[in-house]
């Protein structure tokens, strides 16, 4: 099986004077098999083509000689005394010193099974023991091709291990690589462990910060899962050490040699310095400024508010100091993609020096919380689109009666106030038999794009019924709910629609009721709602009319 062609200076030159030519770090050729004959056939043709051949029976007398030698191929037999072909490739393939030497695996390969192992233990080609050893020859040649370049970079000119410590240094090397790929399962068990919580993000959030805590050094970290639309885009914090972290009301002067504890300031300079920084992000910064208490419900996990300091608090003689992004010398922040679109983010701090992209289980980590926001991600969509009105985006009346209900039963336990709208675009009928149901559609479209633009995130916006949009406002009294019908009412007003060449003036009415506790039902208050409505078309249209009681 060839891998690439030869080029055009080394087609038709004899083996010898390819190998004389190259400019490989050595002529080294490792040839490792217990069948006497190939390893006399192979010896004779790799020595003739100007290789130094190396050879060993097991996997146990190659090791050393990889270590010692650093050859520019290693040729093993898949049936060896010991270890297999494929056990000693992903052995040394595992380790960092060695992994840029190719290994080809000898073998008759007549079970597709045989490729499918020997591709997953990272070998670099097939050679067939029928073909011939000069098939093999120009098998080898071909990869040494590709590697040429990897080669020269990687291999070191001399071995890096004591031939007089080599049978310690070399048991200890194995010993780390055995450790290494138990720690690597380890922790692929215990993310893929985490794959039924995708729903449930607070719970998730939790256990990937106890996970990462448990391996990676860091004083502040943030995971950001992207939430379904229309929703709080949030990101979720973790303090290493909660004693760094200064509780409401905490003046103490802290003494030039402590280290500034973290407040709200510095989570929020975090978030943006994360979003910021995210390539190609399409996610804003949540709060361009400062953020407020009530703010920060949306920024940090209720578990984290009620211990971090609030900004604005300092001291007459400067001595009391809180941390600053600055304070952090290392920074680490990897987006996660789905089909070019951004579904999360991680971000690490650390006050000491860190490089996070060379330890051992940042790639793992990576791999694992890809496959988890991916996942997370299909999830929204899937759920997006079974609670979604296809035409206008808003969710769909089987999903807004369901919330309805639910805020209803909240706000009347905790008596908060709730509101309600609905919204009826005018003379849509006309519309409709005048210029054609598209246009009706349009006008539904660009109603509901301004209820989203000038409702809140946590307001429910959903498609009601043929012609009407329906707003739920959970804690919401009657005057601010009013606030958010005007601004509505308005933005339709104000934008006319370019249908054809014409410019289309659509308008709605709007029918607002407010809870009335203890006395009524979820349905009496749609009903008040609608009575509303009723009473605003009957007045003229283009106007807000409230509900009685």
């Amino acid at each position: 099986m060839s891998l690439a062609k030869q080029t055009p200076d080394q087609q038709g030159k004899p083996a010898e004077l390819w190998m004389r030519d190259s400019k490989l770090p050595n002529q080294k050729l490792l040839l490792i098999t217990s069948d006497e004959l190939l390893r006399q056939d192979y010896r004779q043709v790799f020595t003739k083509a100007g290789f130094e051949v190396l050879t060993a029976k097991s996997a146990e007398e190659a090791m050393p000689m990889v270590f010692q030698h650093f050859p520019v191929m290693i040729l093993g037999d898949l049936q060896l005394p010991d270890l297999n072909g494929y056990q000693l490739c992903r052995i040394l393939k595992n380790d960092p010193l060695v992994s840029g030497i190719p290994f080809l695996l000898i073998s008759e390969f007549d079970e597709n099974i045989n490729r499918f192992w020997g591709f997953k233990s990272g070998n670099d080609g097939f050679i067939d023991k029928s073909a011939g050893v000069q098939v093999a020859l120009t098998e080898v040649k071909t990869v040494l091709e590709l590697f040429d370049h990897t080669l020269r970079e990687s291999l070191p000119l001399s071995p890096k291990i004591n031939p007089a410590n080599l049978e310690s240094a070399m048991q200890l090397r194995f010993k780390q690589m055995l450790d290494k790929a138990l720690m690597e399962s380890t922790l692929m068990n215990e993310f893929r462990a985490l794959s039924d919580l995708t729903q449930d993000i607070s719970l998730l959030n939790h256990l990937l910060f106890s996970l990462l805590e448990s391996v990676i050094t860091y004083d502040a970290a943030a995971i950001y899962f992207k939430a379904p639309r229309r929703m709080p885009q949030q990101v979720t914090f973790h303090i290493s050490k909660p004693e760094d972290i200064l509780p409401y009301g905490f003046s103490s002067k802290v003494k030039p040699s402590q280290e500034p504890p973290i407040t709200q300031a510095t989570l929020s300079q975090l978030q943006h310095y994360m979003f910021e920084n995210i390539e190609h992000t399409n996610v804003r910064p949540l709060n361009p400024s400062m953020p407020t208490q009530s703010e920060l419900s949306e920024l940090v996990p209720p578990e984290v508010i009620g211990q971090i300091q609030p900004a604005g608090i300092s001291s007459a003689n400067g001595e009391l100091r809180f941390a600053e992004k600055s304070d952090f010398a290392s920074t680490y922040l990897r987006p996660f993609y789905h089909n070019n679109e951004l579904i999360g983010g991680l971000a690490l701090f650390s006050r000491s020096e860190i490089h996070y992209e060379h330890i051992f289980p940042i790639k793992l980590i990576e791999q694992e919380l890809q496959r988890l926001m991916n996942q997370r991600h299909l999830a929204c969509q899937a759920e997006t689109y079974f609670l979604s009105d296809p035409l206008t985006g808003l969710y769909n009346y089987r999903y807004f009666m369901a919330m309805l209900e639910k805020e209803f039963i909240r706000a009347q336990r905790y008596k908060v106030p709730m509101s309600l709208v609905l919204i009826n675009v005018d003379e849509l009928k006309s519309y409709n038999d005048n210029h054609g149901y598209l246009l009706g559609d349009e006008i539904l479209r660009q109603t509901a794009q301004f209820a989203i633009e000038n409702f809140r995130n946590v307001d429910v916006i959903a498609r009601f019924s043929g012609k009407e949009i329906v707003a739920l406002m959970p804690e919401t009294d009657l005057d601010n709910a009013r606030i958010g019908c005007e601004r509505l009412r308005q933005a339709v007003e104000r934008n006319p629609l370019l249908w054809k060449e014409h410019k289309i003036q659509a308008t709605i009415s709007l029918g607002l009721a407010t809870l009335r506790h203890g006395e009524e039902t979820a349905s009496d208050l749609l009903s008040r709602a609608s009575d509303a409505l009723y009473m605003a078309k009957k007045k003229g249209r283009n106007r807000i009319e409230t509900a009685l009681g």
